[in-house]
């Protein structure tokens, strides 16, 4: 089977995530728990507010799996629903359609200097 691995539903119409920090590569093996890649959620152009409504969160693996193909690179903007990827059984085609989404659990966490957004110029 093959599964579509997309942006975590608490990405909401009008907002935009921007992807932070990959850990894994298409052609990777992922198991279970395996670190999948950080992004910023901002929610400014939706829900304005005094201060930018920024926050960072980690993608994490609920299953195990070959990533197939991966088009997410740091700096990258994802709309609600966004496509990153492919991931399937280690023969899988990647031409096969998906069957349902890779399933993921996704964590807040804090920015680190080694995020795409400390690199970027202002």
């Amino acid at each position: 089977m093959t599964y579509v691995l997309r942006l975590p539903s608490l990405v909401t119409e009008g907002a935009t995530a921007r992807i932070e920090f990959v850990y894994v590569r298409a052609g990777d093996r992922i198991a279970r728990g395996a670190r999948l890649f950080d992004f910023s959620l901002d929610l400014g152009e939706r829900y304005a507010q005094m201060c930018p409504p920024i926050s960072y969160h980690r993608a994490v693996a609920h299953e195990a799996g070959q990533l197939l193909t991966f088009d997410a690179e740091p700096g990258t903007t994802f709309g609600a629903g966004g496509e990153l990827g492919l991931v399937g059984g280690v023969v899988e085609d990647a031409a096969a359609p998906p069957s349902r989404a890779f399933r993921m659990v996704v964590a807040g966490i804090v920015w680190r200097p080694d995020m795409w957004s400390a690199r970027a110029p202002a």
